[in-house]
C-alpha cells in the first residue's frame, strides 16, 4: 500500500514538473524570440507599442545583468526597441519607412508572417541581392540568409521570432499560458486527492 502511494506520489510530481518545464520552455523562447529580433530586425523596424517593463517581466530580463544581457542581443533599456534609422535614409535606401512590427503578427497572422520569412530568395536583379516570393515587390534584403544553410537553426529562428512578435501583439498571452499552467497543476493536485480519498472510502 505504501509503496503504491508512494508510486502515485511521483506520478504527480512529475506531472508538476512537466507542466513547470513547459512554462520555463515559453519563457526561452520568448528570449530567443527577442534575441533574433534585435539581431536581425532592430537594425530597420522598432516595436514601438511594447511596454518596456512589462517585456522585462514576461521575459524575467531583470534576473540577468546588463552584460549577459548584451551577450543575448537582448533589450536593456526602452530606447532598445526603437531602430536608429532615420526616416530619411528609410526613403533613400528601401523608398519608403519600414513599418514597426509591434502589431505585425496579428495582421499578417502567423501563417502568412512564416510564410513571408521562408519566402526569401537569391535575385542579383534585385538592389539588395534578394527577393520575396510572398510579396514578390517588397524592397527589403534577406536578414536570415546566414542561417539558410542549417534548416534546423532556420526553422528555431523563425519559429521564436514569430512567438515573440505573437506575444508583442498580445502580451497577455504569457498571462494566460502562466494561468493554464497554474490552472493545469491545481488540476492534478485535486484530482490525485479526490482519488485517493475515493478509494479510502469505497475499498
Amino acid at each position: 500500500m505504501l509503496i503504491m502511494y508512494i508510486s502515485q506520489i511521483l506520478k504527480v510530481m512529475l506531472a508538476i514538473l512537466v507542466i513547470c518545464t513547459q512554462a520555463y520552455s515559453t519563457t526561452q523562447q520568448l528570449r530567443h524570440g527577442a534575441s533574433v529580433f534585435m539581431e536581425y530586425c532592430i537594425g530597420c523596424h522598432s516595436l514601438q507599442a511594447v511596454r518596456y517593463q512589462q517585456l522585462r517581466k514576461d521575459l524575467a530580463i531583470d534576473t540577468l545583468d546588463i552584460a549577459h544581457l548584451r551577450s543575448l542581443h537582448l533589450p536593456s533599456q526602452p530606447s532598445d526597441l526603437y531602430t536608429s534609422l532615420s526616416k530619411k535614409d528609410a526613403r533613400n535606401w528601401f523608398a519608403s519607412v519600414p513599418p514597426d512590427l509591434s502589431m505585425i503578427a496579428l495582421i499578417l497572422g502567423k501563417k502568412e508572417l512564416k510564410q513571408y520569412l521562408y519566402g526569401f530568395y537569391p535575385d542579383v536583379m534585385r538592389n539588395f541581392g534578394s527577393a520575396n516570393n510572398q510579396r514578390p515587390g517588397i524592397n527589403m534584403p534577406d536578414v536570415l540568409a546566414p542561417l539558410r544553410q542549417d534548416r534546423e537553426k532556420l526553422d528555431s529562428t523563425i519559429d521564436d521570432l514569430i512567438e515573440f512578435l505573437e506575444y508583442t501583439a498580445d502580451p497577455s498571452i504569457t498571462v494566460r499560458t502562466y494561468m493554464g499552467i497554474l490552472l493545469l497543476c491545481i488540476i492534478v493536485i485535486i484530482g490525485f486527492v479526490l482519488i485517493n480519498y475515493a478509494k479510502l472510502i469505497f475499498v
